[in-house]
């Protein structure tokens, strides 16, 4: 379930979002670049497609960005 990369570069998709929510990026970014449990990664790529729908549209976008960043992440772990 990668198919979140279309979401684009970091730059360009961290430019829609408020400075908050840019270090909330930045933050959880480097949480999932720490993470080496696949598992537990694939349970929040999960979580997080199952309230996608829910979310209005500025929490969307950054659910998407932090969804590109677990699906990455899941992709060096599969190596």
């Amino acid at each position: 379930t990668y198919e979140y990369a279309h979401v684009g570069t970091d730059r360009a998709a961290l430019a829609g979002l408020s400075a908050d929510q840019q270090a909330v990026v930045r933050r959880i970014t480097s949480q999932i670049k720490a993470e080496k449990n696949k598992e537990r990664l694939q349970q929040q790529l999960s979580a997080m497609e199952a309230q996608l729908g829910q979310a209005d549209q500025k929490q969307q976008g950054l659910m998407k960005i932090i969804m590109v960043k677990i699906a990455e992440r899941l992709a060096e772990l599969s190596e």
